[in-house]
């Protein structure tokens, strides 16, 4: 079912205009792709190394997914085990945050969806604010949070949105890479009066090359919402260009699950239930792989918070 969705959003997908320049540097991209995978093409800009989706995103493109009724799905991928995933999921990225400012955070969070940064932001005393285009997600979010609050937004308006003095940090988890400008956004945060930028994105990774040979298994990581991906070197050029300061910076992925999950899958087909759960105690080994990538900094994730200098 989840394959099948993300074979008609990327057939939605490119139907929209063809790319030309690339996202983040907007150097003119090669006319050939470099690969196809689940129908969509992409083009790896030789200027930063960007990972291009091959078509633009429209405003029609982006309300189907994230706001009008069609977006239900997408909302509801985010509203199950509210409390499990705050512990799990979203807590470490706010003791990450803690540790790194050492001071009293006061933080907007765009694109907070179901609020669960939020909430973990309320657990540990920390004054936040979530917005997000999809009304489903903002009123789940309320129902949860106590202290801290969701609103609805119908679009963003980086300028106005920035424009305050009431926060000192600003985060996006995993919120860039669906922006349909995400330097509008890395310009306004340049130009307000926000210090910090606390940053989760997607990369291009191994698990890009997992998932293009294995077709008939769903892509959790590229295709879908996910139209294109930052690389190390990308995310090097908007920092560059903006004279943004790392603080600090936390490589992780789930290549390693991703993996299991695709060999998993397979096997399913060819293998008994006695054999897949040998197969399925080596997952304490691909946590293993998985540190490995992340110390070699070619993980399919990264946390980054960012100083505006």
């Amino acid at each position: 079912k989840m394959l099948n969705k993300v074979f008609n959003i990327n057939q939605l997908y490119s139907k929209e205009p063809k790319r030309t320049n690339c996202k983040n540097c907007y150097k003119k991209l090669k006319n050939s792709e470099d690969f196809i995978s689940f129908k969509v093409k992409y083009y790896i800009c030789r200027k930063c190394g960007h990972l291009n989706g091959g078509n633009v995103e429209t405003d029609k493109f982006l309300n189907h997914l994230y706001t009008r009724k069609s977006g239900l799905d997408y909302s509801r991928n985010y509203t199950t085990e509210f409390n499990r995933r705050v512990k799990n999921i979203y807590s470490p990225k706010v003791n990450f945050l803690k540790k790194i400012l050492k001071k009293k955070i006061k933080l907007l969070d765009v694109g907070c969806g179901s609020g669960y940064f939020l909430k973990a932001c309320e657990n540990n005393n920390i004054q936040a604010k979530g917005i997000d285009v999809n009304k489903i997600m903002i009123d789940l979010a309320n129902k949860n949070l106590k202290k801290n609050k969701a609103f609805f937004k119908e679009s963003f308006d980086f300028k106005n949105i920035l424009d305050s003095r009431k926060y000192n940090t600003v985060s996006l988890i995993g919120v860039l890479e669906h922006l349909k400008d995400p330097n509008s956004f890395l310009k306004s945060f340049k130009n307000s009066k926000i210090k910090y930028l606390y940053l989760s994105l997607p990369l291009f990774s191994l698990n890009c090359f997992i998932e293009n040979t294995n077709p008939e298994v769903f892509p959790r990581h590229l295709g879908g919402a996910h139209t294109h991906l930052y690389t190390k070197n990308s995310i090097s050029f908007f920092l560059k260009k903006f004279k943004f300061n790392i603080l600090a910076e936390w490589w992780f992925g789930n290549d390693a699950q991703d993996l299991l999950r695709t060999l998993s899958v397979k096997a399913e087909k060819k293998m008994s239930k006695y054999a897949l759960n040998i197969l399925n105690k080596y997952g304490n080994s691909f946590d293993l792989l998985q540190e490995q990538l992340d110390k070699k900094y070619i993980s399919s994730e990264v946390h980054l918070i960012i100083e505006n200098s």
